[in-house]
């Protein structure tokens, strides 16, 4: 398995448990990916489950985070799955709240759950003074609208895939905004066309591994050794060096999430 990392690399967005689940040895890319120079990654949550296994992980790759929360599309019993998560919350190695938001893709769980849901969230991330990891899906004025109304103005957009009339939008509440490997799709003109708009300071980078593989790697399970393929479409639109889009992602991320790597 060949990729490689450039200097300062941060995976902003992945998923360690669904990459073994699709087969992939984990252990092995991460390993490798730290030995080539990746700085930190964030092994997002989806669900309130298997908190320990992801957090083993941890003692292998000290650059690595998380964080807790519950995807939309897993919500179920709500006040249980909260109560978990604020559990986890506390844990010194988690550094964000989420994924949360609001997917009307998948039409598993009625929206009026998930604003419930998201809210929730929103008031865990305030108590404890952590960023929100933000899922968007066909959701874009509604998820405005609850940020608007719980004044919430710590996180980011992940996966952005959306026009830049919504980026300017959430980036004027406070919000960041994260690129995964769909930016380099061929049908992917408007989402690249915001991206060049964006301020350089508020761009963070990510693989959402194992799902949205750039371009090169369709077709194939993704994961964190991708990642170049981002930071290479975003430097082009921005006319910078790989090298310094890297290192400009890891100052941002690490502003986002208050870590010192």
């Amino acid at each position: 398995m060949e990729f490689k990392i450039y200097p300062h690399t941060v995976d902003s967005h992945t998923h360690i448990l669904e990459m073994e689940k699709k087969g992939l040895n984990v252990q092995e890319i991460l390993q490798k990916c730290f030995d080539q120079g990746m700085k930190s990654a964030l092994d997002a949550a989806v669900d309130e489950l298997n908190f320990e296994k992801r957090l083993n992980y941890k003692k292998f790759f000290p650059g690595l985070f998380f964080s807790a929360g519950v995807h939309p599309s897993s919500t179920k019993n709500m006040e249980q799955q909260i109560s978990l998560v604020e559990k986890q919350l506390q844990n010194v190695h988690v550094i964000a709240v989420g994924e949360t938001g609001l997917d009307f893709h998948w039409d598993t769980v009625p929206a009026d759950k998930q604003k419930e849901m998201f809210i929730y969230h929103i008031e865990l991330s305030k108590k404890y003074k952590l960023p929100l990891i933000i899922h968007n899906r066909l959701a874009d004025k509604e998820i405005l609208e609850i940020l608007k109304n719980e004044k919430a103005d710590n996180g980011v957009i992940h996966c952005f895939s959306s026009n830049y009339h919504f980026a300017q939008k959430f980036i004027d509440l406070g919000f960041y905004i994260s690129f995964a490997g769909n930016i380099t799709y061929k049908k992917s003109q408007e989402i690249r066309e915001a991206a060049a708009k964006i301020p350089f300071d508020r761009i963070l980078v990510e693989t959402d591994a194992p799902y949205l593989s750039p371009q090169k790697m369709r077709g194939k399970n993704n994961h964190p050794g991708n990642i170049s393929f981002t930071i290479d479409c975003i430097a082009d639109l921005f006319n910078k060096g790989a090298d310094e889009t890297s290192f400009q992602t890891y100052k941002n991320y690490m502003n986002l999430f208050q870590v010192d790597i």
